[in-house]
């Protein structure tokens, strides 16, 4: 992740609150147990990132499609 990009989008928290809160989200996403096997990387990626939007209601749709680019990219 790039930090100060991150950060530079911040407007209702300050930037390292912003950083510190994505870090945690992709952590989150990170945790999530994928049988990657059983559902295949399209599946698996569309798996977390439903689960993602279950848990985090309070995240915007762009916040949820940047994050799971995130994820799928990482999981490529």
């Amino acid at each position: 992740m790039d930090r100060q990009a991150a950060g530079a989008t911040a407007r209702k928290r300050a930037p390292e609150v912003l950083v510190r809160e994505i870090e945690s989200l992709v952590a989150e996403m990170n945790s999530i147990p994928v049988d990657w096997m059983e559902l295949g990387y399209e599946r698996g990626c569309r798996y977390v990132i439903d689960s993602m939007a279950r848990r985090h209601p309070e995240l915007t749709s762009a916040a949820m499609k940047t994050l799971g680019w995130n994820f799928s990219y990482v999981n490529r």
